[in-house]
């Protein structure tokens, strides 16, 4: 099968791209396909701002997308609405010129179309789009992934380099999911027999923001006192962690903690598509 998958540079999409490989024909568009990892390199095409023109070029069978992001830098024109929503809308529309039938959208736990928070606001607008697009599709909504070269573990690297301590919410949950399951729910998700639905990704433990904070942390090797505080206790910084370049908590993040991140139960999960109960997304050697 001929996949055209956007994001493919990326830490959850270069993962499944490997997967896919092996399996079928690959066509990954990127800004600049020579700085695509070397094993993904060869996949590589030009990336257009016009998507819908690149999928009418390459004629895929299926799509899947990951291209989203989490933070903007509007002076470059980077927002959620264009990267999470424009950027599907032209997707689809390639599709339907090209005569791609399968879609696989991957967006976010939480995603709802009625969201405060913009960045779950674009996802669930996208999943609404697909949902009418006349398509064969499954969106599939992650909590957060775990695995080698996750920009998170960059990030606290680099805060730990010079914070004697750290503080994260500790009255909301996460479920973190492995790279691992992620990438082969994604992969099975793109292989099976498209309905029409939501899949929600998630590990077997559940932890609060503080708790994921220090399990990273020893991931890592690092030791750090993690202060756990109540999720009202970072508003007030907001407006001073703005003006970082780099900010470790932006207000929209702030909105995405008004609600637990967690297996809602609505959906069908990761045990679903593999047919196992998901591994840890710490400590577990599978993962």
């Amino acid at each position: 099968m001929k996949v055209l998958l956007t994001g493919g540079g990326g830490f959850f999409g270069g993962a499944v791209a490997r997967l896919l490989a092996g399996r079928h024909e690959l066509v990954i568009p990127s800004r600049s396909p020579s700085s695509l990892p070397p094993d993904l390199r060869t996949y590589g095409t030009r990336f257009m701002e016009d998507l819908a023109a690149v999928v009418e070029e390459h004629r895929p069978e299926a799509i899947i997308n990951f291209l989203g992001i989490l933070k903007e830098r509007p002076a470059e024109g980077v927002t959620f609405e264009r990267v999470n929503l424009d950027y599907a809308h032209r997707l689809l529309e390639g599709a339907a010129a090209a005569g791609t039938r399968r879609f696989v959208q991957i967006s976010a736990l939480g995603a709802d179309a009625s969201s405060r928070s913009r960045y779950l606001r674009t996802k669930g607008l996208a999943e609404d789009a697909l949902a009418a697009s006349g398509l064969d599709w499954a969106a599939l909504r992650p909590s957060v992934i775990v695995g080698p070269g996750q920009k998170f573990f960059v990030d606290l690297r680099g805060l730990a380099r010079f914070a004697p301590l750290l503080a994260a919410p500790s009255d909301r949950l996460l479920q973190p999911v492995a790279l691992a399951d992620a990438a082969e729910c994604a992969a099975r998700a793109l292989e099976g027999e498209l309905k029409g639905e939501v899949f929600e990704l998630c590990g077997p433990e559940r932890m609060s923001y503080a708790e994921f904070f220090r399990a990273s942390l020893r991931e890592l090797g690092i030791r750090r006192l993690v202060l756990g505080l109540p999720r009202s206790f970072f508003a007030p910084a907001l407006p001073l962690l703005a003006l970082l370049p780099d900010p470790p908590m932006t207000r929209d993040q702030y909105r995405m903690t008004a609600s637990d991140n967690v297996f809602s139960g609505k959906y069908r999960g990761v045990a679903d598509l593999l047919g196992r109960p998901a591994v840890r997304a710490f400590g577990s050697p599978l993962r």
